[in-house]
């Protein structure tokens, strides 16, 4: 919360015999008001310019820390629910871990994925014996 200005008020009288009042602000001596405040939209406006793109950059910093890190799948990935194989057992041919999270995620998202998954677990995740749904 700011401080109350110290305001003094200065009369005097104009030559057409007006009465003529001055404010003026006691701790400061200038007299335009609305310094503060545009120093402040300045202030709010370089904020705004800036988060975008450091938001941006802690996400691609986020995301190239945590890329090498994701496992080289060497013995193949396979769906149990839709008894599917997503990647081949192929020990000449590594796919690397991103392309093979971004398979799971995409297999994932599918339509026959969910109608299968959903009878498995009603079924109670038996692993030997299973026949897909859809």
């Amino acid at each position: 919360m700011r401080p109350l200005r110290m305001l003094h008020v200065e009369s005097h009288r104009a030559r057409n015999g007006h009465r003529i009042n001055r404010i003026r602000n006691l701790r400061n001596t200038d007299d335009y008001p609305l310094r503060d405040a545009m120093s402040m939209f300045w202030i709010g406006y370089a904020a705004g310019f800036v988060t975008f793109p450091v938001v941006f950059g802690l996400l691609a910093l986020g995301f190239l820390l945590l890329v090498p890190h994701w496992p080289n799948p060497t013995c193949g990935l396979s769906c149990i629910p839709c008894d599917e194989t997503l990647i081949e057992d192929d020990s000449t041919r590594t796919v690397s871990g991103f392309i093979a999270e971004l398979k799971y995620v995409i297999h994932g998202l599918t339509r026959r994925h969910r109608i299968n998954y959903k009878a498995w677990m009603k079924a109670g995740k038996p692993n030997l014996g299973w026949k897909p749904v859809a």
